[in-house]
């Protein structure tokens, strides 16, 4: 209920304050890797490889090739976030 709506909200609040605050601390680093690094698959390597968790990793490697952002990944992603939310 109501309960745990307050936790989803001061569990928000917090990663914008640590988002915040690093970003006073060490500045331009911290912008570069939340706006860019942070999304970039290809930083970790190959986005077949074991080392790439993502579903786009995990699609990628059934699928032989990198499947991008396409249908399969999308609705993965869009299936784990409801449940996430209804659990």
């Amino acid at each position: 209920g109501a309960r745990r709506w307050a936790v989803v909200l001061c569990s928000a609040v917090v990663f914008g304050l640590t988002i915040g605050v690093s970003a006073l601390v060490v500045g331009d680093q911290a912008r570069l890797y939340f706006t860019e690094l942070l999304g970039d698959a290809d930083r970790v390597g190959p986005v077949g490889t074991s080392f790439n968790q993502s579903w786009r990793g995990g699609v990628s490697r059934i699928l032989g090739h990198d499947a991008g952002y396409g249908p399969v990944v999308l609705i993965g992603v869009a299936v784990t976030a409801v449940l996430a939310l209804l659990a």
